[in-house]
This record gives structure tokens, sequence and C-alpha cells, in this order.
């Protein structure tokens, strides 16, 4: 992540780099080119591959997406600003907002591009942390499906944090009750279209999984803030579950819902009957001054 280097783990267990620098001279700009001669953050914060072996990039230091091509049959591998700014302050990529409808092109701005993933129509999809949004890249275009630039962890009320106070489960996504977000963390699809991302809720780092359905309505799926009392381990409901920092590892196979909670030091997975399991790793119980508990 720091090194501002993508690498691969090849077969015979050799490290490949397939693109990025390492050169403190070297300037942040073209953001395009050659793979292994530009240069990324180190800050590299999503990553995906499509169907057809490029990978796509999201650098949150220079608030940039790339795609890094796959390996040609001849010469190098080549890198493409996909949405961000290639130029900025001292040559990096400028932070900032970008609206809906409008094209993208190497003047676009992003604000903290967090997790990547694709749509099953094959479009991608990117969690924006500095502009509070999930988006969506649809016919060269951004795309908002859900967000108002506000974030949780700054507007405990119920005309934006859809949570405390009265807590409501599933809210539309547009309209005049749309909700704010704060998506800090992964981001992943589930077989039905469903677009599941991590949340942070409070300055105590406590979070929620939440998804989009095809409906338009945003489900809380995983996560309990409201009062106490509170429930960390598994075996009990998602919906009634605590969780802490659900960043990056995000994911769905054999119908469950698989996350990594950084906090609580763990792998859990959601069953398809709504229970959160306990996957690998000892729980970590910060409040037992900081002990790992089986």
């Amino acid at each position: 992540m720091f090194s501002g280097l993508v690498r691969s783990l090849k077969a015979n267990g050799t490290l490949e780099t397939i693109a990025g620098v390492v050169d403190p001279a070297a300037p942040w700009w073209p953001a395009s080119g050659e793979a292994l001669a530009v240069r990324f953050s180190g800050l590299v914060s999503g990553m995906v591959v499509d169907g057809e072996g490029n990978i796509f990039v999201a650098d949150q230091g220079l608030n940039r997406i790339l795609k890094i091509s796959k390996q040609p049959t001849t010469g190098p591998r080549t890198v493409t600003l996909i949405a961000g700014n290639k130029l900025g302050p001292e040559g990096s990529g400028s932070q900032g907002f970008t609206a809906d409808g409008v094209d993208l092109n190497d003047t676009t701005r992003l604000d903290q591009p967090g997790s990547l993933a694709f749509d099953l129509d094959g479009r991608l999809l990117f969690t924006e942390l500095g502009n509070q949004r999930v988006r969506r890249i649809r016919d060269g275009k951004l795309e908002t499906l859900v967000g108002l630039g506000t974030s949780l962890i700054h507007n405990i009320d119920l005309n934006c944090h859809t949570l405390y106070g009265t807590p409501k489960s599933v809210v539309p996504v547009s309209g005049a009750s749309q909700p704010c977000v704060w998506p800090l963390g992964g981001l992943t699809v589930g077989p039905d279209g469903s677009v599941y991302f991590g949340e942070q809720v409070d300055g105590a780092a406590n979070g929620i999984l939440r998804a989009v359905r095809p409906t338009g309505m945003l489900e809380l799926v995983v996560g309990h803030v409201t009062a106490a009392p509170a429930q960390w381990r598994g075996g009990a409901l998602a919906t009634t579950t605590n969780i802490k920092q659900a960043y990056n590892d995000l994911f769905f196979d054999g119908g469950s819902l698989f996350f990594g909670d950084k906090l609580l030091r763990q792998i859990r997975r959601v069953r398809p009957d709504g229970i959160v399991e306990e996957m690998m790793g000892l729980y970590y119980d910060s409040v037992l001054g900081g002990t790992c508990r089986s």
C-alpha cells in the first residue's frame, strides 16, 4: 500500500512489479503511459480486475482512478487515467468534486476514491470518501448511487443520519428523505445486483454495512449503533451485531457475505440465514485492556 507499487504474486511464489516507480524525484505526471513509468502515491486504496484481465486501481493519495492494461503479447503494460485530475499542486492529482452527468476527462476532480467493484453490467463502482458518496461510471459519465456529500459522522440527526433517534433500517436513496453516507469501508456487489459498502458512523469507529438494493432502497445489513446493550460477538442476527471498521475485505461466496473487521481483528461472514459468524482471528476485546479472546 505505501510503496507506490502495484505488484502481483505469481503462481511460482515470486513477486512481480506490474506498475509504479520508486523514485522520489519522479514527477507525479503523466498519469498515463507505460505502467512502470507512471508514479503512484503510497495510498492505493482499492483494486479490481475486469473479465479481460485489466486492473483498475484507486489512488486515494492522488485522487485518481487508473486502468492498468492486461499483459500484452509483446511490449509493456500501460496505464490509462479513467477519472481524476492529471495535474494539480506540484503536479499531483487535485482533489475536488465533479457533478453527476459530466463527461470524464483529465480535468475531472475526485476526492479520495476508495474501494472499487464492478456491477453486474460491468460498470465501475467506487466509494468517494471525501465527497461522501458511492458512485458509478456509466457511459463515460459519473453518477451517484447514494450520498449527499455530507457524512454520517457529522450529522447525527433524523433528516440525514437515518439510524440514530428512531432507527430506520430501509430508506430511499433519492427524494426528500435520502440518506447521508460515510463510505470508509469495502465495496462489493451481490448476486442480485445489490451494492454493499462499509461505513463509519461515529468518532469511536463504530461501523455498519449497508446495501443499495435494485429497488432504489438503502438497507442496513450489518451493524447495531443504537442504544445498549452492545452485541459484539458472533451468533446473533447481523442487524443486532456491532462491528467496527469493515475495511476493504468485502465479498460474497456461497450465498454468504464475508467482511474483515480491522479493529476487531477478525474475518466474519453473514450467513444466508442472517446470522453473523466469526470465521478467522481471535476477537479483540478493547474493553478488557486490548486482549484477544477465542
